[in-house]
């Protein structure tokens, strides 16, 4: 069996993206599979549908982060050349990358969440300062379709917040601005397709400000705690909303699912990661761990998986 596995690309998570297919990479070359790598930026689409079809791939794997790969357009490509791939399609790719049309639809499928607006110009600032009088300060600024917090602020002020959002709108055309849970940071990850198992929880606790884009890279600036040290019935009720929320959106392969817990133990959605990072110092390769399996044994899962759907 041919697998490739592409990485890569031009968004600003590329260098993350790279990380985590070497680390797939090495989980597969010395198996029965034969198993290529190719940064997507040093290809046109012409140049890769051609060595995607005659080199007969039987398997894609995206381990890409940010545009073009998590946002539904890279497995729209390969939906249209007829290749199986590993992860979610198009709609689950695209919903959940775009941050203000996956709240909204969290919003009518009752997923709790943080409350948020979404603005779309600094000539909306008044709509920012309406949100702020009802939830006052710390706010999370951020850019509507980025990942590993890529552009994100958490501001305390009004004057942190005119340059958080100059930095938002760098990234995004559209930026969202929501209340600050005062809490713990949760991620569970996700195996499956239509009958999908959570991993082990993680608790979050970054050394900066917050889970930054240099403590989700650097284990120095953050400690991940696995499993979380959270009683049971809380657990149950996350995994509960990780594996509800992944299965609405349609996910299948795998995933991660964001979550916050205040101290009154309410569960707040925050995202879901159609592509988590897969580095060996990524949270879905701790969970993996923390739930019996090395990190090879998941891969060949996924592929098998992609295989069977």
């Amino acid at each position: 069996m041919k697998i490739l596995i592409l990485c890569g690309g031009t968004s600003s998570e590329k260098e993350v993206s790279i990380w985590s297919a070497e680390n797939v990479y090495q989980s597969l070359v010395n198996t029965e599979y034969q198993v290529e790598m190719v940064d997507i930026a040093r290809l046109t689409p012409y140049e890769l549908c051609q060595k995607i079809l005659c080199n007969n791939f039987d398997v894609v794997f995206p381990v890409l982060h940010g545009k073009p790969g998590e946002d539904g357009s890279i497995q729209g490509f390969l939906d249209t050349i007829g290749v199986k791939y590993i992860g979610s399609g198009v709609f689950s790719c695209a919903i959940t990358m775009d941050k203000y049309r996956f709240k909204l639809v969290c919003k009518s499928l009752g997923f709790p969440q943080p409350d948020f607006v979404a603005i779309r110009s600094k000539d909306d600032v008044d709509l920012v300062f309406d949100f702020l009088k009802l939830k006052g300060f710390p706010l999370v600024v951020k850019p509507n379709s980025q990942g590993s917090s890529v552009g994100v602020s958490i501001v305390g002020s009004k004057d942190e917040l005119e340059s958080a959002l100059e930095s938002a709108f760098n990234y995004d055309p559209i930026v969202l601005v929501e209340e600050f849970i005062r809490g713990k940071e949760i991620t569970c990850g996700i195996i499956g397709n239509r009958e999908p198992i959570a991993l082990p929880l993680v608790e979050i606790l970054p050394k900066t400000k917050f889970f930054d884009y240099e403590s989700k890279y650097n284990p120095l600036l953050c400690d991940e705690i696995v499993p979380a040290r959270l009683k049971e019935s809380l657990k149950n009720r996350l995994q509960e909303l990780a594996i509800s929320s992944y299965k609405a959106f349609d996910c299948r392969s795998f995933g991660r699912v964001d979550m916050f817990v205040d101290s009154y133990e309410n569960i707040y959605l925050s995202e879901i990661n159609t592509i988590p990072g897969l580095t060996a110092n990524s949270l879905f390769t701790k969970e993996v761990k923390a739930a019996g399996y090395t990190f090879p044994e998941i891969v060949k899962l996924l592929v098998k998986q992609a295989l069977e759907d």
